[in-house]
């Protein structure tokens, strides 16, 4: 989906929501941080992929939840 391409549908009606939406599913690392994510969205189907594309970010989320 990154390269705009549809992997279920071939399509390249892509789209890319980040921190501009509202409804964003972050992860809170602590009172002052949340990771952000990234969501490639498929405009034909409807299939979607989501990423947290900050390397701080990823390894905020390692340290908090890492077993």
């Amino acid at each position: 989906m990154r390269n705009n391409t549809c992997i279920k549908c071939h399509s390249s009606k892509i789209v890319k929501v980040g921190e501009e939406s509202r409804y964003n599913n972050a992860i809170c690392i602590n009172a002052f941080k949340n990771a952000i994510s990234t969501k490639y969205i498929c405009c034909d189907c409807g299939y979607f992929e989501e990423y947290y594309e900050n390397k701080n970010d990823r390894e905020a989320i390692y340290k908090k939840f890492k077993e």
